[in-house]
């Protein structure tokens, strides 16, 4: 007597509901000469079964929206958005976030007088900022004009070099506006430890926003006012 039967679980994923739907199918061929006991032994199986799976709705992990903080500084006339998950310290050149424990992203705000040459452009404060963060120990994987923000004119070096901890790969970003340099800077392992970042660092440099410095005045006691 020959029975074959094919018991076969569905997953079918709903990426846009953050759920699964799980169902079974089956299908079966009996000679003609099974007896009726065995045929409804098999339907009670099987639809335990199908009572068990059709229709349970199973949750999945549903990736939560990432969400957003905002950096503020009148001081130095800049604003720009930056995921909420990244912890930010501010230092006495700027700040730093990190991403993970492999990554690092900062800003450094200079002084242009600091140049020491009269009316300094964007290429001079890059070819600053490149002495300063890399120089000849790093190798070039490219370099070009870009844009950071509303088309504000920038200058980006992408590149690569030797540390403590190995090789490593980093991507700077100059920018100036009112008399005031600013350096974004990325560095993490080369790969996909540095790809990983990259989209959350490219959505920061797209939000950032000069805004009207302003100069806090410095306290002093009331006897001197």
């Amino acid at each position: 007597m020959l029975r074959v039967v094919y018991l076969t679980v569905v997953i079918h994923q709903l990426p846009f509901w953050g759920m699964q739907q799980a169902w079974l199918t089956s299908s079966f061929i009996y000679h003609e000469d099974d007896n009726k006991d065995m045929k409804q032994l098999f339907i009670v199986v099987v639809g335990f079964v199908l009572l068990a799976t059709i229709p349970i709705l199973v949750q999945t992990q549903v990736q939560a929206q990432s969400t957003t903080s905002t950096y503020e500084n009148p001081a130095i006339g800049l604003k720009f958005e930056y995921p909420a998950e990244w912890e930010l310290r501010n230092n006495s050149i700027g700040l730093t976030m990190s991403p993970d424990e492999e990554s690092v992203f900062s800003l450094e705000v200079v002084s242009l007088d600091r140049l020491g040459i009269p009316n300094p452009t964007l290429k001079d404060y890059a070819q600053y900022g490149y002495q300063l963060c890399c120089g000849t120990m790093s190798t070039p994987i490219n370099d070009n004009q870009t844009t950071v923000g509303q088309n504000y004119t920038a200058q980006q070096y992408e590149y690569t070099f030797g540390g403590v901890l190995g090789t490593r790969q980093g991507i700077d970003v100059w920018v100036i506006n009112n008399g005031i340099g600013y350096q974004f800077e990325y560095i993490s392992d080369p790969g996909p430890s540095f790809s990983q970042n990259l989209p959350a660092v490219r959505k920061i440099l797209d939000s950032v926003q000069f805004i009207p410095i302003e100069v806090e005045e410095p306290k002093v006691p009331s006897f001197m006012q």
